[in-house]
């Protein structure tokens, strides 16, 4: 039996507290910068007629819009969002492209163009439910990487992510 199965190992819950202070260049609002339609279109290509599921927890739209039985991975999502999976947008601006070329060979890089262009794409992005993306307690803006990425691979009568007991 592995340390995962044996019951009567006490559970080890770590309470964690992240402060973190980030600087992001100046950038326009989304809307305004010129790689928007291509994020678009990608984001819609994958969620509508691609019908790709969260990469955490497999759900997919037409299974959101259903209804999620009860604990599923995506319990409590109401749709599917982009991820910029490679740099996040507000950074994007600041990032080497000869850096990413080197992760990503794949994707041709050649200069800053390419590197935008390929950020905003279906190469660039990952689709999550609302609750893997931007959820307080399970979104991977508001969780370290190693806890978030563990719900990707976790057993399916595992939690990692633990709802905090209410104090007082």
């Amino acid at each position: 039996m592995t340390a995962a199965h044996d019951q009567s190992m006490t559970l080890h819950v770590e309470r964690r507290t992240l402060h973190e202070l980030a600087a992001y260049p100046p950038h326009a609002p989304r809307e305004e910068d010129g790689h928007y339609k291509i994020f678009r279109h990608a984001q819609h290509h994958l969620i509508h007629v691609l019908g790709a599921p969260c990469w955490i927890g497999g759900a997919t739209l037409a299974q959101i819009k259903a209804g999620l039985p009860a604990g599923h991975r995506c319990e409590g999502a109401t749709q599917l969002e982009a991820h910029h999976a490679v740099a996040e947008f507000a950074g994007l601006s600041e990032i080497d492209w000869r850096k990413v070329a080197h992760d990503f060979p794949q994707a041709e890089l050649h200069s800053d163009e390419d590197f935008l262009n390929f950020a905003e794409s279906e190469g660039g992005l990952m689709i999550l439910c609302d609750v893997h993306h931007r959820h307080a307690g399970r979104g991977i803006h508001s969780i370290t990487y190693p806890v978030w990425l563990l719900d990707r691979y976790a057993r399916e009568e595992w939690e990692f992510l633990q709802t905090p007991e209410p104090t007082g």
